[in-house]
């Protein structure tokens, strides 16, 4: 039986969107650098997780940072929205490890205030 879509990407003018339908795995956060680390033109990058819940170790969270910033492209600026404070927290935790000088990286509780902030 195949595995039900864990996320779409989509674009909104300049941003590239991630939404994600349902709680990820590693591997699936795994599957998203890749895909994104492939695309022209994504520099500013928004992460939804509205409908999911993150639920990642310390370690996990350390280490996709790490590989998100071994990748050759770098966006400029990366929104993330997470309303449940459990992600939220864990969104936080990997801002910490995942900001670099090429990019920013803040989290958010509401969509439209993480948007206002990839466009200014």
């Amino acid at each position: 039986m195949a595995k039900a879509a864990v996320y779409t990407i989509s674009r909104e003018d300049a941003i590239v969107r991630v939404d994600f339908l349902q709680s990820p795995e590693p591997e699936d956060m795994l599957a998203v650098m890749d895909e994104l680390g492939s695309m022209p033109d994504s520099s500013l990058r928004l992460y939804v997780m509205i409908q999911a819940e993150v639920m990642l170790s310390t370690a996990e969270v350390r280490e996709g940072a790490k590989i998100a910033r071994s990748y050759e492209y770098q966006p400029s600026r990366v929104a993330v929205v997470a309303p449940g404070s459990i992600t939220y927290g864990i969104s936080r935790i990997f801002k910490v490890f995942r900001e670099s000088e090429q990019t920013e990286f803040d989290v958010f509780r509401e969509l439209d205030e993480a948007r206002a902030w990839l466009r200014a």
